[in-house]
């Protein structure tokens, strides 16, 4: 009897126990896997919000040097309006300087050669 426990049950016990133990491995390590998983994904998901901040970061300084050109060609146009030389020749010298750097002060219309000139005739 004990050479048949030894030769046919103590296999089938043997395997029984692997096959219980493997399986309980697999478990833990499919656990494993999923939280390795979702870490990888929640740090992809952090690293692509960061790149999005960034983006949008860059897209409001963006607007704001936007909206400042665009006030200062506002500004422009409202000064050229005014200027009885826009017409005239090669134009508002405000709008020449515009066009050339992009900069613009209200004090150049009262720097303006063509007005003071036309003041001192």
């Amino acid at each position: 009897m004990s050479d048949l426990w030894l030769q046919i049950a103590l296999p089938v016990v043997t395997g029984v126990v692997g096959w219980a133990t493997n399986a309980w491995r697999n478990a833990q390590k499919k656990e494993s896997d999923i939280i390795t998983n979702f870490q990888a994904m929640r740090d992809a998901d952090r690293e692509f919000i960061e790149e999005c901040r960034a983006d949008l970061k860059e897209a409001r300084d963006m607007n704001k040097r936007l909206e400042a050109k665009y006030g200062r060609k506002c500004k422009s146009i409202r000064a050229a309006n005014r200027c009885k030389f826009t017409s005239e020749g090669d134009g508002c010298p405000v709008l020449a300087q515009e066009e050339k750097n992009e900069r613009i002060y209200d004090a150049d219309c009262k720097d303006c050669e063509r007005l003071n000139q036309e003041s001192n005739d």
